[in-house]
């Protein structure tokens, strides 16, 4: 695919250059290239480093989406996919006798350092070898009061959106991407705060099958996205069909699915209206240092600690965000039915003889074993093997920079100067002219000085690129401390959450969708009435939005809400099962993902690295910027300077091109009405 890049100047380009002060003969003009970054050349040459193709990205781009397997999962049975059925479910694969031992195995060791002394724990393990041993002797330290099997209802969360924020050093905008992000689907608590999540899937792997297959050859040029295939996911339909054919033992038999009782449809409105001051501000702990995203993987912990040259700890000022700018770009929810084997064990605390709980879950569907989570009354879910919170930020961009500034920023300045008179100090001492008066020319002959003006091209250059790649470094060290408490503060708000008005929120909202006649005159309350006129006035500006609340208007919409297969099956009455934000995983999970990870970021990378070079005070001369488009379009100016600069033509025809269905024809009814 195509997309604007800058010439020479790395992968790190799509930015202006600017006039320097040489003599005229060496002036440069801003080449743009559809081969790569940023280039400074001579006026007299320009127009022959001049070629930009950007046309056929989209098309190039529309077609590779539409090979996708969620593009060709088109509805067999001629009803519109959101009216179909959307649960999907994980099957077992550990047996409740496998779940025993394990668990059982698990509360050991966690129970015996506080129950036994050393010595007995060396003896302890040295019986554990006897093959004839049982479970009698494991009961002398922990003893299993109850276990069962059950399907947890859960939604996978897909999001892009923004919202605006402030800090010590001025506004800015702040892009959120969330892939895989966990919300629970019932308010039985503790349950509603359980860490374990269905794989993000982890069946997105190149199915081997698929990947044996010639017109699938992952060597082949084509998009890694078209080798992947479902294979750990069914419908709930299927699973009713195949449930007693099942080979993995559990106890009772497999069990009935809890129903789903709240969606996370409601989160954008809880945001705006609910969320308070000081939920929605952050400060980074730069100096007692942050878990790097995802590195809590398997417990190999990874933190960063930030500190000045003279190791003393950088402090961070706080980020306060605007919970009513809140705009979502796209929101999609899978809901999932999570298989999980709990058990509750007790044991006898050594120093005061009382009884004490544990309760244990490990997911039904892992194999390694490495999904569990364990807690005690009073605290926390505690998950050594993972300990991801409900928030996973795939990407957090402060546009154009970092409302803060602390002494990180301070330091990365001081090395771009030091940079600067480094590069400037070797410049002169290899140049030919005199650094004293540098518009006194010796007697240097044409081609002495074409080299002179293409040895300064190209410090000026390298300048550019190093002036650049600080920028950024020092933008994503300053984001990622950020991301990091918010991940954090998800799982605060997700303990404190109370899910009966939520779960009212639901009920009452259902009773306005299927409503025959308009509900804004049939509500009694005034609070009802306040909330419903709200909703309807969101819809009319934020066409993307979920909007649960909302009256379905016309009777077959309203049928179809009510004969839902899910709602019908007994998996949730009030769910909004016909939005369509609410999608079934194996059918949309590959062209949301696709347009989250690929198209948007590299629109906000783009942007980021035009704002890096502003910051910078680069002077760019626009009238000397010149774009060819494949379709013979011809810009210069001003004009071709927004298309490169501002608008990033390629970049966001790239990401129309790569957006969900659904997402546009969701935009495009707003556009009609």
């Amino acid at each position: 695919m195509t997309a604007l890049k800058l010439v020479q100047l790395g992968s790190a380009g799509r930015a202006q250059l600017l006039r320097h002060a040489l003599p005229k003969a060496a002036r440069t003009a801003l080449v743009y290239s559809s081969s790569s970054t940023i280039s400074a050349a001579p006026r007299s040459a320009a127009s022959a480093h001049l070629r930009h193709a950007t046309t056929k990205a989209a098309s190039s781009a529309s077609e590779s989406s539409s090979k996708s397997p969620s593009a060709a999962a088109a509805p067999i049975s001629g009803v519109p996919r959101h009216h179909q059925a959307k649960v999907e479910v994980l099957p077992f694969r550990i047996s409740s006798k496998s779940a025993r031992e394990y668990l059982t195995t698990l509360a050991k060791t966690e129970v015996m350092p506080r129950v036994m002394t050393r010595w007995d724990i060396i003896k302890h393990q040295a019986r554990s070898l006897n093959p004839f041993r049982g479970f009698e002797a494991d009961e002398q330290i922990v003893k299993l009061e109850r276990m069962t099997a059950l399907y947890l209802p859960t939604w996978i969360v897909d999001a892009s959106f923004e919202a605006k924020c402030r800090g010590n050093d001025g506004k800015a905008e702040a892009n959120f991407i969330t892939v895989s992000s966990r919300f629970p689907g019932h308010s039985w608590k503790p349950m509603d705060s359980l860490p374990l999540f269905p794989p993000p899937p982890y069946d997105m792997k190149p199915n081997q099958t698929n990947s044996a297959d010639p017109s699938l050859d992952p060597s082949a040029n084509r998009e890694a996205w078209e080798t992947l295939a479902m294979v750990d996911y069914e419908s709930y339909e299927s699973y009713l069909k195949t449930k007693g054919n099942s080979k993995v033992q559990i106890q009772g038999g497999l069990p009935e699915p809890l129903p789903f009782t709240i969606s996370p449809l409601f989160l954008p409105d809880m945001i705006r209206n609910q969320l308070e001051s000081a939920d929605a501000t952050f400060i980074a702990e730069l100096a007692a240092g942050f878990e790097l995203p995802g590195g809590d993987k398997h417990g190999f912990g990874l933190t960063m600690s930030l500190v000045d040259e003279e190791g003393k700890p950088i402090t961070s000022p706080p980020v306060r965000f605007e919970p009513g700018s809140l705009k979502i770009d796209m929101m999609a929810a899978y809901p999932i039915m999570m298989p999980l084997h709990m058990a509750e064990f007790s044991y006898v605390e050594a120093e005061d003889g009382e009884t004490r709980h544990l309760t244990f879950v490990m997911g039904g569907w892992d194999t390694s074993g490495l999904l569990f989570c364990m807690k005690e009354k009073g605290e926390d879910w505690k998950q050594p093997g993972q300990g991801a919170g409900p928030l996973l930020l795939h990407t957090l961009d402060l546009y154009p920079r970092p409302p803060i500034k602390t002494q990180l920023n301070e330091w990365y300045e001081r090395e771009r100067e030091q940079e600067k008179s480094t590069q400037r100090r070797d410049w002169w001492a290899e140049s030919k002219l005199d650094p004293s008066d540098p518009f006194t020319r010796p007697n240097l002959t044409r081609k002495e000085v074409e080299a002179e003006i293409d040895r300064y091209r190209a410090q000026s250059n390298k300048h550019l690129q190093s002036d650049l790649q600080s920028r950024l470094k020092e933008k994503l060290k300053t984001e990622l401390p950020i991301a990091a408490e918010i991940e954090k503060r998800s799982a605060e708000l997700l303990e404190r959450a109370d899910w009966i008005h939520w779960e009212r929120d639901e009920r009452e909202a259902f009773q306005a969708r299927t409503a025959r006649s308009d509900p804004a005159r049939t509500m009694i309350t005034k609070a009802q009435k306040e909330r419903y006129a709200a909703a309807v006035a969101s819809a009319r500006k934020a066409p993307t939005d979920p909007r649960p609340l909302r009256w379905l208007s016309q009777l077959d919409e309203r049928e179809a809400e009510l004969e839902h297969p899910d709602r019908k099956a007994g998996l949730g009455r009030y769910i909004f099962w016909s939005s369509p934000h609410v999608q079934r995983l194996s059918h949309n999970v590959y062209a949301n993902r696709r347009y989250l990870r690929e198209a948007i970021p590299e629109v906000l990378r783009s942007r980021k690295q035009m704002a890096s070079l502003a910051e910078g005070g680069y002077n760019v001369d626009t009238s000397l910027v010149k774009v060819n488009l494949q379709d013979g379009r011809k810009l210069s100016g001003d004009e071709a300077y927004q298309t490169v600069a501002a608008n990033d033509l390629s970049m966001r025809q790239q990401r129309e091109a790569l957006k969900p269905r659904w997402l546009k024809a969701l935009q495009n009814s707003f556009i009609r009405r």
